[in-house]
């Protein structure tokens, strides 16, 4: 017998099937020390330091400029910024702690004045908050004691109001004596994202209005959704906001001021900076939003442009009104000047006709004197119409012809 392939049964496929008891084989995890961690960077952590000379009278911008840098300079060159605040002090921003002790330790400024340096009360610390129900019930002066360590300095609860009852809501604010804020904390065993904390603006609970609080507040009480004086229990006769003039309460979140509030809050949070140069950087990125649009000086020169065009047109064609009317004031004169010398003709020829016709004496015709010549010495008959009138008084007859027609010594 020839020899011949195995049999292969009616499916063909079934070599390629698995066997039915094979198993798969579990993959093992890798060990930790195929991925090292790799090795955290440490960054530095900047300090704020406003120096001030001892005496009160004499700030440190009275002294020489060069004077003052060179000798900062000569304490440490390690300094990022140097920026001018409202009292005559300088506010210097230097790279970490350790330059921070030696101006912390200097007294005396070279030989210009007696100096004193220290912490800026605000800029060098950062806000954050963390999801943490574990912390609900633990208090804050515990919290601080065991993560005084991570750079937390003070901690506030976020509370929930619900139904009449306030409970712990599990948000922490936490405030770390650092520069930059930390990415996590690490809370016992639990790891929790940091998250960075922009603040509401305040607004005055007394008269509404936006920047302080009703503890420093010197202004009239409002109402909040009217802005007139307090009238409870009377109802409000009108809803306006007591900052942008809107229709809508002053507590209101949408408010446009409201939000320019928030967004320079949050320049302010993440530059490091101080409100005067928080609104200055806030009003530079305005015009970027929008860089087609006119400022408002602009928009009222092109408009001024305008009505000034717009009302010499309408001078322009006043003026052209007027010179058509005077032209034709004049045509309608000259018009009726001749039309009345026509009529002076017309009643003057037929008077003489009449007269000719009826071979009786004028006394408006002088003696010794024809008609022809009399005519001729008219002012207001044309030199048209004299061989006319003078060829048809000639060859008329003496009788009086009532039917004459005297239209017809028109030309």
């Amino acid at each position: 017998m020839p020899p011949t392939g195995a049999s292969l049964g009616g499916n063909r496929f079934s070599l390629l099937m698995e066997s039915p008891n094979r198993k798969r084989k579990k993959s093992k995890p890798l060990p930790k020390e195929s991925f090292p961690l790799l090795p955290t960077v440490k960054r530095n952590n900047p300090k704020f330091l406003v120096a001030n000379t001892l005496d009160t009278k004499k700030p440190l911008n009275r002294y020489s400029c060069f004077a003052v840098h060179k000798a900062l300079k000569g304490i440490s060159s390690e300094i990022d910024n140097i920026s001018e605040l409202k009292d005559g002090s300088l506010l210097l921003l230097v790279k970490n702690d350790i330059v921070a002790n030696k101006f912390l330790s200097t007294k005396k400024l070279a030989d210009i004045c007696d100096i004193n340096f220290e912490l800026h009360k605000n800029l060098n610390s950062v806000k954050g908050t963390i999801y943490a129900p574990c912390l609900n019930y633990v208090s804050e002066k515990e919290i601080i004691e065991n993560l005084k360590d991570q750079g937390v300095s003070d901690v506030y609860k976020f509370l929930k109001h619900k139904d009449g009852k306030t409970n712990p809501s599990g948000v922490l604010l936490l405030t770390f004596d650092r520069y930059y804020l930390p990415e996590k904390i690490e809370v016992s065993w639990y790891t929790t994202k940091v998250r960075p904390y922009y603040p509401n603006p305040m607004r005055c609970k007394s008269c509404q209005l936006l920047g302080h609080t009703y503890k420093r507040c010197d202004k009239t009480p409002a109402c909040d959704n009217c802005s007139l004086p307090p009238h409870s229990p009377t109802p409000c006769s009108r809803t306006l906001c007591a900052n942008c003039f809107g229709n809508h309460p002053s507590s209101s979140k949408t408010c446009p001021k409201f939000t320019q509030m928030k967004q320079i809050l949050t320049i302010k949070t993440d530059n490091k900076c101080t409100m005067r140069e928080a609104i200055h950087i806030h009003k530079q990125q305005i015009p970027q939003l929008n860089p087609n649009s006119s400022s408002f000086a602009d928009t009222v020169k092109e408009k001024t442009k305008s009505q000034t065009t717009q009302q010499q047109n309408i001078v322009s064609e006043n003026t052209s009104d007027l010179e058509n009317i005077n032209e034709n004031s004049e045509n309608e004169i000259h018009n009726i000047e001749n039309n009345k010398a026509i009529v002076n003709n017309n009643s003057t020829t037929n008077t003489l006709i009449n007269a000719q016709t009826t071979n009786a004496v004028d006394d408006s015709v002088p003696n010794g004197t024809s008609v022809s010549d009399f005519i001729s010495q008219l002012q207001f008959i044309p030199s048209d119409f004299v061989p006319q009138i003078s060829n048809f008084l000639s060859t008329s007859s003496s009788v009086p012809n009532p039917t004459m027609d005297t239209q017809n010594l028109m030309p």
